[in-house]
């Protein structure tokens, strides 16, 4: 008897509340396990909604239910993962299980930018990124080479204006080190002159926030 008035009631809640009401009160309870089972959906506009709602949580927990459809096949559903990690990277919500998921991606065919994947590492604020993007140093594409710079870069310089980051000035040497090892083994100027302002960034944090000076006080 209880058992058939809790399926009543299950049945009554599904037809009187939308799945898009649903997930709007486990965005507020922040019920990441609901969400994460609306990804299994068969309705792609479900899931494509479930990721946006996971976003929006700022968990890093969300993180680690949305990075698995990053290869996802549908490019729409990939479009929405990549701007989710990006939006949960940005308040450093970037688990380091996502990370390696995410340092996979970067390794074989990724079917998303590969900039756009450093970019997210990039603003993760995790030192388990770092050896990931110092491996892209190494690489003959000087785009990628590029953007791997400009993310450890970010990931020296943003840890003294953010609350979330786990980086070290252990860390930040190290970065350092990498950078100033891949301005002495190139001949680009581009790339010499990325370094050297990145290296600059990195010493002196305060002034560069979201890449340009902060006025002084005079």
């Amino acid at each position: 008897m209880c058992i058939s008035f809790v399926v009543l009631l299950s049945v009554i809640y599904d037809h009187c509340f939308s799945l898009d009401a649903r997930m709007q009160m486990w965005v507020e309870r922040e019920n990441i396990e609901k969400l994460s089972d609306v990804l299994s959906s068969k309705s792609l506009k479900s899931r494509i909604k479930g990721i946006d709602m996971l976003a929006y949580t700022a968990n890093p927990r969300a993180a680690d239910a949305i990075v698995n459809y990053l290869e996802d096949s549908n490019p729409t559903l990939r479009k929405h993962v990549v701007c989710g990690l990006q939006s949960l990277s940005k308040c450093g919500a970037i688990s380091n299980d996502a990370i390696s998921i995410i340092a996979k991606s970067l390794q074989g065919d990724s079917n998303v930018p590969l900039s756009t994947l450093v970019e997210i590492l990039g603003h993760s604020g995790k030192a388990e990124a770092i050896p990931h993007l110092i491996k892209l140093l190494k690489t003959s594409d000087d785009k990628l080479m590029k953007s791997a710079i400009v993310a450890l870069g970010a990931l020296a310089y943003e840890r003294t204006f953010s609350l979330n980051h786990e980086v070290s000035e252990d860390d930040v040497c190290v970065i350092e080190r990498a950078i100033e090892k891949a301005k002495s083994s190139t001949t680009n100027t581009e790339i010499i002159d990325l370094c050297e302002s990145t290296l600059e960034k990195c010493k002196s944090p305060a002034q560069f926030r979201t890449g340009s000076v902060v006025p002084r006080d005079d």
